[in-house]
């Protein structure tokens, strides 16, 4: 259920919603060529409950293909992109739709962070119960994983954070890990200011061809490093 900074109801397609917010996302899964429904149904179990704002689909039978939570990137404004308080709120969105799972565990969830007339600033989904929830900030093509939900950890599992470690060595790897690459700048973070001005004194020598490892070779022009709290630890 959205509670929007535009949250006065709103009729559209004969169907009264709780505000303008979902009306102009309900307009663009229509321009997307979505077969969609508001409020499908309510998903409960031990830890809450969760009423999803759509449900929607590509296909003509009655299965909803996706089930759709919709909050204003306003929201996300008072905090600092990355910090923890930023991550965390997501988080406890994140969290109350997985209630889904237990009785759906086939479900495709999806969170957008909409701005009214302009589109998604955040969008973050998973394809089902166990899987991984992956983030896309506006309309760049690329997935990134999310830092939040323990995430991090279940990466060290996979092998992923080590494969993070041999590049870039144990005692960096101790305190950074890479992030998203947007507009061929590919984005690292640092857990302090130290770590931060060591991985600038050697980001062309060596970070760039860190992103080339990890990245298809010349896609990443430029390497940013930033700070930001940092990830779980298994």
């Amino acid at each position: 259920m959205t509670t929007a900074t535009s949250g006065r109801e709103t009729l559209y397609k004969g169907i009264k919603m709780r505000s303008r917010l979902e009306a102009d996302y309900a307009a663009d899964l229509d321009r997307q060529g979505y077969r969609w429904g508001y409020e499908p149904t309510c998903f409960a179990g031990p830890d809450g409950q969760w009423l999803p704002d759509f449900g929607c689909t590509f296909a003509d039978d009655n299965d909803w293909a996706i089930f759709d939570e919709v909050k204003p990137m306003e929201l996300l404004a008072k905090h600092l992109p990355g910090s923890r308080a930023y991550i965390d709120h997501v988080d406890a969105l994140l969290q109350r739709m997985a209630v889904a799972w237990e009785s759906e565990p086939d479900a495709y969830l999806r969170l957008t962070f909409w701005k009214y007339g302009a589109g998604a600033y955040l969008t973050l989904h998973s394809r089902r119960a166990g899987d991984v929830w992956y983030a896309e900030f506006g309309e760049q093509p690329m997935w990134m994983l999310w830092p939040g939900m323990g995430q991090f950890a279940r990466c060290r599992s996979q092998g992923i954070a080590h494969r993070w470690r041999a590049i870039v060595g144990p005692a960096m790897a101790a305190h950074t890990w890479p992030g998203d690459v947007r507009d061929g700048v590919f984005t690292f973070y640092a857990d302090s200011e130290e770590w931060a001005a060591q991985a600038r004194l050697i980001a062309e020598s060596r970070l760039l061809p860190v992103a080339d490892a990890i990245f298809s070779k010349g896609w990443v022009r430029e390497i940013n490093v930033q700070l930001c709290t940092a990830p779980e630890s298994a």
